[in-house]
C-alpha cells in the first residue's frame, strides 16, 4: 500500500470516528435528561472499566481511551 492509500484509509477512519462521536454525543445528551441517581455513577464506572478492557484487547492504551472519554464527557 502506498502512503497516499494509507492516508486515504486514515481519512475514511477519521470520518467514521467523527460520525460515531456525533451519534454518541446526541445519545449522551438524551441520557442526561433522565433522573440522575446512584446507579448512574455505578454505570459510569462500569462503562469506564469496560472501555479499558476493550482498549487493552485492541492493543490501545487504556489510559489514552480513558482520557478520550473524559474529554468527550466534559464536552457535553
Amino acid at each position: 500500500m502506498s502512503l497516499a492509500e494509507v492516508r486515504l484509509h486514515i481519512e475514511r477512519v477519521d470520518e467514521g470516528i467523527v460520525k460515531l462521536l456525533a451519534a454518541r454525543q446526541k445519545l449522551v445528551a438524551e441520557a442526561k435528561s433522565y433522573k440522575t441517581d446512584g446507579k448512574t455513577a455505578k454505570h459510569r464506572d462500569a462503562m469506564s472499566a469496560r472501555r479499558r478492557e476493550l482498549a487493552a484487547a485492541e492493543g490501545v492504551s487504556p489510559d489514552l481511551i480513558a482520557r478520550v472519554y473524559e474529554a468527550l464527557d466534559a464536552g457535553v
